[in-house]
């Protein structure tokens, strides 16, 4: 017989010792029992499970605060910590267990990034889910985030639960972009066009209205628009018709939408291509002032 850690062979009358599930020599259950015991093995793992998904994360970055107690009592505070926690509000983590990963799983065990979803808690940054996201439409480059998990990932981007600035992927461009825009806190950077068919972002948007305004999106029964940069808007060739348009509630008082709507219906029914730039809009878009302008088709001939 002989290790099946070293391989080396097992003289008569010297024992082999079971340990996780394979059978070692002296040597090698020695080594193997000190490495799991050592804050300084950078193998030295947690697994555990989030809504029936495996992950394993690396035990040194995510039980740090206890670093001035053993391996196995840092161990049940981070478990006790864990489990009491709410991930993506609601689920729990379960089924802990502190292991090794092996080289298979990781090359690099070192090399660790934070969760982008859940802060404070690290993954190995070979196991993590990468993304590009965008947090303007208008950025030129992206920021590198990484998820512990597919959970994690589809926590970021609203599919577990409704949260403020989750991520979307414009149908357009097909980049990952954040819904809000986190400078202003409330600015919307998405538009769903017609019945969910697509949803664009802002610049999308801006670079097909700014061309073709927003006759096709137009449904006679709300106000299509953008806040849009007035250098642009004169560059495209656009004529302004009716000015801060108040629709629905605004510093003025209250006027019924429909009174802007039919101002945008009568200008297409005279086959004029209509442009709404927003001027000042409530949070919620319940309300605001819009400026209407027209341009000939004849400039898309």
């Amino acid at each position: 017989m002989q290790c099946e850690k070293c391989g080396q062979k097992v003289f008569d009358g010297t024992e082999l010792i079971q340990y996780k599930g394979k059978l070692l020599c002296s040597q090698c259950y020695q080594k193997e029992h000190e490495d799991m015991n050592d804050w300084d093995n950078p193998r030295l793992a947690i697994r555990m499970e989030i809504a029936d998904e495996e992950i394993i994360l690396p035990f040194a970055e995510n039980a740090e605060e206890w670093n001035d107690l053993s391996v196995k009592e840092a161990y049940h505070e981070l478990v006790k910590k864990w489990s009491a926690e709410k991930w993506g509000y609601y689920e729990t983590a379960y089924r802990f267990k502190l292991v090794e990963v092996t080289e298979e799983q990781v090359n690099n065990p070192e090399d660790t990034v934070e969760c982008a979803e859940f802060w404070g808690v690290y993954a190995y940054k070979e196991l993590a889910i990468k993304s590009d996201l965008y947090l303007t439409p208008f950025d030129d480059e992206p920021e590198d985030a990484y998820y512990s998990s597919n959970f994690a990932y589809d926590c970021t981007y609203g599919r577990i639960y409704s949260k403020d600035f989750a991520f979307f992927q414009c149908d357009e461009c097909g980049r990952d972009i954040c819904q809000q825009n986190p400078s202003n806190g409330w600015m919307g950077q998405m538009h769903i066009i017609g019945d969910g068919d697509m949803t664009v972002c802002n610049k999308c948007y801006e670079e097909s209205t700014l061309q073709n305004g927003i006759n096709e999106e137009f449904d006679g029964t709300t106000i299509p628009g953008q806040f849009y940069n007035y250098q642009d808007i004169e560059e495209a060739g656009w004529e302004i018709v009716h000015e801060s348009v108040l629709a629905g509630s605004g510093y003025t008082g209250y006027a019924d939408p429909n009174n802007a709507i039919s101002k945008i219906q009568k200008l297409i029914d005279e086959d004029w291509l209509v442009l709404v730039n927003y001027e000042h809009m409530a949070i919620g878009g319940l309300g605001g002032y819009v400026s209407i302008y027209k341009k000939s088709k004849k400039v898309l001939a």
